[in-house]
């Protein structure tokens, strides 16, 4: 039988302090009932572990007291960091309790977030490059440390029912020892994931969050002022280039919901700027760096279109692009050529569409021609693949005076 943890309602304001003296967490019953996984299967923990719950029409309030006679192993790192000899504690939540996905919030004492959307079992899917809006304060002391938690209720989904029950796991690490504990056991000889969670009761009076609008409006701009390269012998100024590059874009992710299982993502003028610094990377073999996408409209939802269980050496399909940095189409000006020019970042269409969908036009060997005028000669400007070409004829179609041989 499934543990079951209570959740308590309460008035009172929670400063998210990490200390655990509003009077309102003696109201709620703590779980206290944790199993090893490792290193001694089927054990209890080691160390005391008190989990409670508290809830309001916005907040789910989650404390913990995680008692530790030992040191405590507190890693520093990015968020979603993996940090496998840090102590960690962390909850998930299947809010619709339909037994197939839950939001998980995790935190170690030195304060390094990670959270997720896990997907069946616990070790593998999920897409970790969610990331809601949440709140936590760590502290620690003699006896061990105590984690506060506040999550908003409006980074959950969950029905309308006005008594709910909810899907909870809550496990622990004990980076000293190698423990892991947990409060919804399973053993290793039968599946483990979201089915086998425990169950949080209690919750009443709540309801999701309706038509709901997010915006997150960016803005860009870039500066470049590099001498151009000039050609003498073609008669002309570089057409590209007159030494200042000035470019810049606007863009805006919105997110709606209009329901508490419907989420409509819109994306304006996607771009890098709007997410975080990727992690650097020193690349010296002759292969492309890929970094993971994390622009939010193109990951949310994304572990909807995993399929496989990354059991039997399968791996998940990614039905996603990822980003590719960077390595401009394969193409070589001819033997007329004069000037060429190229971005020295994507930025404009043509490149937006190189980044969302990587090479999709490969096939494509149009080449798009114009006619500019200067100083009496004709300029055909070609374009092909991202790269502007320039050659020079005079008003008869003939080649120019100092201009290439065969232009």
């Amino acid at each position: 039988m499934a543990p079951v943890v209570e959740a308590v309602r309460t008035a009172a304001a929670i400063a998210i302090d990490g200390k655990l003296t509003e009077a309102a967490w003696a109201s709620a019953t703590a779980a206290t009932d944790f199993t090893q996984m490792d290193p001694t299967e089927g054990e209890p923990a080691s160390e005391e572990t008190r989990v409670r719950i508290l809830y309001d029409e916005r907040y789910i309030y989650v404390g913990a007291r995680l008692s530790d006679k030992g040191v405590i192993n507190a890693r520093l790192g990015r968020r979603d960091s993996d940090l496998p000899d840090s102590d960690w504690f962390a909850i998930s939540l299947d809010a619709y309790h339909d037994h197939q996905t839950s939001a998980r919030f995790a935190v170690n004492p030195a304060g390094v977030v990670g959270d997720r959307i896990v997907v069946g079992s616990l070790g593998f899917g999920g897409d970790a490059s969610w990331d809601p809006v949440w709140e936590v304060e760590t502290v620690v002391d003699s006896g061990g440390w105590t984690v506060e938690m506040r999550i908003p209720l409006s980074q959950l989904r969950f029905g309308r029912d006005d008594v709910q029950t909810w899907g909870i796991q809550i496990d622990r690490r004990i980076g000293r020892k190698n423990e892991f504990v947990v409060l919804a056991y399973t053993p290793r000889n039968e599946r483990p994931g979201v089915a086998r969670y425990a169950h949080l009761e209690g919750i009443s009076g709540v309801r999701p969050p309706r038509q709901q609008i997010e915006f997150l409006p960016y803005g860009l701009g870039k500066a470049d002022y590099t001498a151009a390269r000039q050609n003498a012998s073609a008669g002309f100024a570089n057409p590209y280039r007159d030494g200042s590059l000035n470019t810049g874009g606007v863009g805006m992710d919105i997110k709606y919901r209009p329901t508490s299982n419907v989420t409509i993502d819109a994306a304006v003028n996607p771009d890098f700027g709007q997410v975080e610094v990727d992690p650097a990377v020193i690349n010296l073999s002759a292969f492309e760096t890929r970094f993971q996408e994390k622009r939010p409209f193109f990951v949310e939802g994304s572990e909807l279109f995993r399929f496989g269980g990354g059991g039997g050496g399968r791996r998940w399909r990614r039905w996603r692009w990822w980003r590719r940095w960077r390595r401009w189409p394969r193409w070589r000006p001819d033997v007329h050529t004069v000037f060429t020019t190229r971005g020295s970042q994507p930025a404009g269409l043509g490149a937006r569409r190189r980044r969302l969908f990587r090479r999709a036009d490969r096939s494509d060997d149009s080449r798009r021609r114009q006619t500019h005028h200067a100083h009496g000669k004709r300029l055909v400007g070609g374009h092909d693949r991202g790269r502007d070409t320039a050659r020079v004829r005079d008003g008869d179609g003939h080649r120019a005076h100092g201009a290439p041989r065969g232009s």
